[in-house]
């Protein structure tokens, strides 16, 4: 129970640091900042959540870091799918998009391994 309720916080904070990205890119945007800089800088952003995310998330389960990893990717893009239905893009995915879901997925794994690893020493 306790391990559901831990990976529920993670997802429910994901979510929020997602929400949260959004908006201060908006604000951004309202300042006359490049658009490339700023999808630069969402793009950074949003791997280094998704590296704390895994990281976090492996090391409150007992599979393997890159299995973990993988899980934590998986959550990753449902949220990030159903943020797109929302906005109405209606799961548009074009070649730049699944290159960005396979950067997030190989940083996905990297924090799940790195994660699991860190684990093992504090043990």
């Amino acid at each position: 129970m306790k391990l559901l309720l831990s990976n529920y916080k993670l997802s429910i904070s994901y979510l929020i640091s997602i929400i949260i990205l959004s908006i201060i890119m908006s604000v951004l945007s309202l300042f006359n900042i490049s658009y490339n800089l700023i999808s630069i800088l969402s793009v950074i952003i949003n791997i280094i959540f998704v590296f704390v995310f895994s990281y976090l998330n492996s090391k409150n389960v007992n599979a393997q870091g890159y299995k973990s990893g993988l899980c934590s990717w998986a959550k990753i893009i449902i949220v990030l799918e159903l943020l797109n239905i929302i906005s109405l893009k209606f799961l548009e995915i074009h070649f730049e998009t699944f290159i960005y879901y396979i950067l997030l997925l190989v940083i996905s794994i990297s924090g799940g391994i790195v994660g699991k690893n860190n684990q093992k020493k504090l043990s």
